[in-house]
């Protein structure tokens, strides 16, 4: 089943948009699509409300959970660790991770 990594930054987190799409993202998605993501978008919160506590989204979709496993054995290492230590280049708090199924859609 479709599953979706839902990565997503606190408003607070003061994301550099240029940075994270011009440097972060390019850095882990080539290895990512190689291994079998079928695609990803990054979404900003225009009007967000007191109680929405994100500011940025980053949804990237996977076939299922064991290609998702899969892709993060076959990531070089350096890779993985450049990807974790580059945080503080672009936000200044960490994201929540989670995954989500698709259930539906069109």
């Amino acid at each position: 089943m479709t599953v979706i990594m839902v990565i997503a930054y606190p408003k607070d987190a003061n994301v550099n948009m240029a940075y994270y799409l011009e440097h972060h993202l390019p850095a882990i998605l080539p290895s990512w699509t190689a291994s079998g993501m079928r695609g990803w978008r990054v979404l900003t919160a225009t009007a967000a409300g007191p109680e929405s506590p994100y500011g940025v989204v980053t949804e990237i979709e996977w076939p299922d959970m064991q290609t998702f496993h899969r892709a993060q054995e076959a990531t070089p290492p350096e890779v993985t660790k450049k990807s974790a230590e580059d945080l503080k280049n672009y936000a200044q708090k960490a994201p929540a991770i989670w995954f989500m199924e698709v259930g539906a859609g069109a």
